[in-house]
C-alpha cells in the first residue's frame, strides 16, 4: 500500500519526479505513473484500488492549471477578478522562478498573469471614485437630499417630537 497516489499531467512530470525524489526521501512509498500506462478494464480497477489503499491522494496540476487559467484571464480582456492570491499566487511563482532550461517553458500568458498578480491595482481605479466605481456601492436607505426626499404629504405623516 502507498502512502501517496500522485496524479498528474505530462508536462508536469519533471516536477513529479522532483516530489517523488522527496516523498522518498523521507521513507514515503508513491504510487505515480512515470511511463504511460495504456487505458484498459485491468488498468482502471488498478488505479481505483491504488486510490482507495492510498493514505493520501494528490493531482497536480501546475502548467495545465495555470495554463487555463492564463487563457480564461486573457479572453476576458484581463478580468482582475482572475487574478492569482494566496497560496495559488506563491506556488505559480515559484514554478515560474524554476522554469530554467525546464520544458514545457511558461507562456507569455503565464509569465504575465503571475506578475499582473502580484504588481498592486492600479490606484487609479479605486482612488479616482470614478463614476463607474461609484455607482455600484450604494447606501440604503439613501441619505436624503432634496432630490431624493419624498414628496412631503400630511396624510400618514407623524408629529413632530418635542
Amino acid at each position: 500500500m502507498a502512502d501517496v497516489f500522485l496524479s498528474y499531467a505530462r508536462e508536469d512530470l519533471p516536477f513529479i519526479l522532483r516530489l517523488t525524489a522527496a516523498l522518498h526521501a523521507r521513507n514515503r512509498e508513491v504510487r505515480v505513473d512515470l511511463e504511460g500506462i495504456i487505458p484498459s478494464a485491468r488498468w482502471m480497477e488498478e488505479i481505483r484500488t491504488a486510490v482507495t489503499e492510498a493514505d493520501a491522494v494528490a493531482f497536480v496540476h501546475l502548467h495545465t492549471g495555470l495554463l487555463t487559467q492564463a487563457r480564461e484571464w486573457e479572453t476576458r480582456d484581463r478580468d482582475r477578478s482572475l487574478l492569482l492570491r494566496g497560496g495559488e499566487l506563491e506556488q505559480a511563482e515559484t514554478w515560474l522562478a524554476d522554469q530554467t532550461g525546464r520544458k514545457p517553458v511558461a507562456t507569455p500568458a503565464q509569465a504575465q498573469l503571475v506578475l499582473t498578480s502580484r504588481a498592486p491595482p492600479p490606484a487609479a481605479s479605486a482612488a479616482s471614485g470614478s463614476p463607474r466605481w461609484r455607482s455600484r456601492w450604494r447606501c440604503w436607505p439613501p441619505s436624503p437630499s432634496s432630490s431624493d426626499r419624498p414628496p412631503s404629504s400630511s396624510a400618514g405623516s407623524r408629529p413632530p417630537v418635542s
